[in-house]
């Protein structure tokens, strides 16, 4: 099989796209009228050409296994009523295609 100089290999295009870098964050305050949370997610992946794509994400759109991820390294969800935190959260696949992740919480 024969591909275009520059092309990246099936290998590469597949490791290339399960790859997921979110960027998450989350502040809950208390205040006299009460407890208010906000909640920022931003999706970093490669697209189908392989450019790396930066994209905004409500936090009801992101996927339940960066939700669950949320919930296992902070004991919150990201919609939850209580915790703050930053973290950036990498979703990767080995060979056999199956998911890692890697939690960096600053």
């Amino acid at each position: 099989m024969s591909r275009n100089v520059g092309e990246p290999s099936p290998e590469i295009r597949m490791y290339r796209d399960g790859i997921e870098v979110w960027q998450l964050s989350k502040r809950t305050t208390n205040s006299s009228g009460g407890r208010e949370s906000e909640a920022y997610a931003v999706r970093n992946s490669y697209d189908a050409v392989g450019t790396f794509q930066r994209v905004s994400v409500e936090p009801l759109a992101v996927p339940p296994w960066a939700d669950e991820q949320v919930r296992i390294h902070t004991g919150t969800t990201l919609l939850g009523d209580f915790g703050s935190f930053d973290a950036i959260l990498m979703r990767h696949h080995d060979y056999l295609g199956e998911p890692s992740y890697e939690w960096i919480r600053y």
